[in-house]
């Protein structure tokens, strides 16, 4: 789990979870407090809860997003003998009851469920947003920087707009003197994919990104210079993976707005609202969605917000 705030959600969403077959391994975002999550360890009964103890700072469209899911990844790997991994964020929450989810994962084993689709595939399905990424450089650094000085609510407010333009110049200037990374990654041994950052992976999986993230200091170093590279790190990297199995129909989903939101990664997302997308940023589930959840073939859906819809979160509960 990738956690930075709402500790009383994520405290429900793993009592919901709470089961000898699951254990927990919790990545807390470095810029938030610790102390504010350790209490919800007292309320798991049969589940083992480990804090991961390799924290970074997170930040959006930045590699340390990777970095601390890796880093989950791999305490997880090395501490149990696990069949399954599934990446949540504390508003993400279960849909199914945990008997479903355990038999069918157990039942599939060894496909790997995650979004994931070549850039060139997605050019032949007009999937703009993957289509469209790799062909500039990105300054994650610089934008970092950037964003520290200024704060997060300055620098995402249309004031900050104007302070925006700076990275925008120095990504096409070094774009030209160092070319795009999608041309970068065409000289590796990598198809350079993409899709959603959560996924339910089985363990060749998870072994497969773990070497590579600890051996190819190479394919770090390009995903450092890619937007959003948390969408498309682990899509790329399981692209030279030995006998992958995906799940079969994986561009069904682009038949119709309900499918686009039953992704094949099992996650329910809501890119729509009253069929009107919504830009990039998921929209909050409410218990107004809930035939649209009943009739979801997903194990999990996001995003869940407690303060703006608790219903949703009871009806749910009813399920386990």
């Amino acid at each position: 789990m990738l956690v930075h705030k709402s500790p009383k959600q994520l405290m429900r969403l793993m009592k919901y979870l709470d089961d000898d077959r699951f254990d927990f391994y919790i990545h807390i975002d470095a810029k938030s407090d610790m102390d504010a999550f350790v209490f919800i360890e007292n309320y798991i009964r049969f589940s083992q809860v480990y804090w991961v103890k390799n924290r970074v700072e997170t930040y959006l469209n930045d590699f340390s997003l990777v970095e601390a899911t890796c880093n989950a990844m791999k305490e997880a790997y090395e501490s149990g003998d696990y069949l399954y991994y599934v990446l949540l964020t504390g508003q993400d929450y279960p849909i199914k009851s945990i008997d479903r989810i355990y038999k069918k994962l157990s039942e599939s084993y060894p496909i790997s469920f995650i979004d994931m689709y070549g850039v060139d595939e997605a050019y032949s399905l007009g999937l703009k947003w993957v289509k469209n990424i790799g062909y500039s450089y990105f300054s994650q650094s610089l934008r970092k920087k950037l964003l520290n000085i200024v704060g997060n609510k300055f620098y995402y407010s249309p004031n900050g707009r104007m302070i925006k333009i700076l990275p925008k110049i120095y990504d096409k200037v070094l774009t030209i003197l160092r070319n795009s990374p999608r041309k970068w990654i065409k000289n590796t041994e990598y198809t350079y994919s993409a899709g959603s950052h959560f996924w339910i992976l089985p363990d060749v999986s998870i072994q497969h990104i773990i070497h590579r993230y600890e051996h190819d200091k190479k394919i770090n170093a390009i995903f450092q210079h890619i937007a959003a590279p948390e969408e498309s790190y682990f899509q790329t990297v399981l692209s030279s993976a030995p006998d992958l199995k995906l799940p079969k129909g994986m561009f069904d989903q682009f038949e119709d707005i309900d499918k686009e939101m039953d992704n094949p990664a099992l996650r329910l997302i809501k890119w729509y609202e009253n069929g009107v997308h919504t830009n990039g940023h998921p929209a909050i589930w409410t218990i107004n969605d809930k035939q649209m959840i009943d009739k979801a073939e997903a194990l999990f859906a996001r995003k869940f917000d407690a303060s703006i819809d608790c219903n949703i979160l009871d009806y749910l509960d009813l399920k386990k």
